[in-house]
């Protein structure tokens, strides 16, 4: 009954609103102040802070990626952190060296530069999803495609654009490791590979594309709408290149060990999770920009208390794991915006709306790109609690 679809899409939809409060409200209830869990966020809160003011001493023009990247690293033991750490700095290194070519030979042609952002896009998905090094993928595309879109609106500041990327994001690694070994992280046991349960075919046959469909399409929905936040950037001149880089992120960042079937449920429940806690941190960060002024010691306070919440809610075990990961990138984002403490709420406004157009994007682009047979499983089978787990529990 086509007439009935738009009622069932809604009411699904609320279902997983209500789904979602519920998960929220129970992860708040359950908050852990001297366990695991806050030990974990305790030592993502750490990193941070140490990462930022690094990051603020040595004036690399944007100390919200070494943040970011230091929460991105922290794990739940030492070496989930310390894996996590070197891929995500060798991925970083290959995307910018990978952004500088690709302006080197394409900054003067559009279209050539529009197939470049899908790959940076589709590679560092599939990576992702199906690769044995998450963090190296993630961090490849993300870095090119931040190197690309940066340089857009800054032509002879390419190399000071990579290598800056590349030392926050080594700050943010460097200060990880510091942080697990200072406070004394358990010490873990060695991770299993990231796609391991994908069957053996030989590279790019049938069989292997047959049984990674799923990874392909998920992988096709985010490089098309990275490569089309260039051309939405043209269309709205208050966001520019630049802040698209801030949406590519947004719309990069997946959790490690993601499940993904093509299946619009699955789907559409990840998508609301993203959206949820991407408006969520960006509104807390704005109202934390109104609260702070600029004044360092309450800055950063702010800081600490939306990542040891975002962390808390990202491992546990109620199903919403990936509104914890996404709320807390998004504050990071819309909190850390330069060399200091913001002094107006206009740059948070523009990352807000920079990032809810590339997830609206997004989302139409899942809707419309068809949805073909499910032929496997991608990572360990169906979605689970867990899926939003803590970073850098996959290298």
């Amino acid at each position: 009954d086509q007439g009935a679809w738009p009622g069932r899409r809604v009411a699904a939809v609320r279902a997983l609103l209500r789904e979602v409060r519920d998960g929220l409200a129970a992860e708040f209830r359950a908050l852990d102040v001297s366990g695991p869990r806050g030990a974990q966020a305790m030592r993502a809160v750490a990193a941070v802070l140490l990462a930022t003011l690094a990051a603020l001493a040595l004036h690399t023009g944007q100390p919200g990626w070494a943040a970011i990247s230091a929460f991105r690293v922290t794990g739940a033991d030492r070496a989930a952190s310390f894996a996590a750490g070197g891929m995500r700095a060798f991925g970083s290194l290959l995307g910018a060296l990978a952004g500088l070519l690709a302006m080197a030979w394409f900054a003067t042609d559009p279209l050539a530069l529009s197939v470049v952002l899908f790959g940076f896009g589709w590679l560092a998905l599939f990576g992702v999803v199906t690769g044995r090094h998450v963090m190296a993928w993630l961090f490849f595309g993300i870095t090119g495609t931040m190197v690309v879109l940066a340089t857009l609106a800054e032509p002879t500041g390419a190399v000071g654009i990579a290598i800056s990327r590349v030392v926050e994001v080594s700050l943010g690694v460097v200060a990880a490791r510091v942080v697990a070994v200072l406070l004394r992280a358990p010490p873990g046991g060695p991770a299993g590979p990231a796609g391991s349960a994908w069957a053996a075919h030989p590279p790019l046959s049938e069989a292997w594309f047959a049984d990674r469909w799923p990874a392909v399409l998920h992988a096709c929905r985010g490089g098309l709408t990275v490569m089309l936040l260039p051309w939405i950037a043209g269309l709205i001149p208050a966001l520019g290149p630049a802040q698209m880089a801030i949406t590519a992120v947004a719309v990069l960042s997946v959790p490690a060990g993601a499940v993904v079937r093509d299946d619009r449920s699955v789907v559409l429940r990840r998508s609301l999770h993203r959206v949820v806690g991407c408006l969520a941190g960006s509104l807390v960060g704005l109202l934390a920009v109104m609260l702070t002024g600029a004044d360092l010691l309450v800055w950063l306070l702010a800081i600490a208390l939306g990542v040891w919440l975002g962390v808390q809610i990202q491992s546990g075990p109620s199903g919403v794991g990936y509104v914890g990961t996404q709320a807390t990138l998004a504050l990071l984002m819309t909190l850390i915006q330069g060399g200091q403490p913001p002094a107006s709420l206009s740059p948070g406004f523009a990352r807000l709306a920079g990032m809810s157009i590339g997830l609206l994007v997004l989302s139409l682009i899942t809707v419309l790109l068809p949805f073909g047979r499910r032929r496997g499983a991608i990572g360990a089978g169906p979605a689970s609690p867990r899926e939003g787990h803590a970073p850098g529990h996959a290298g």
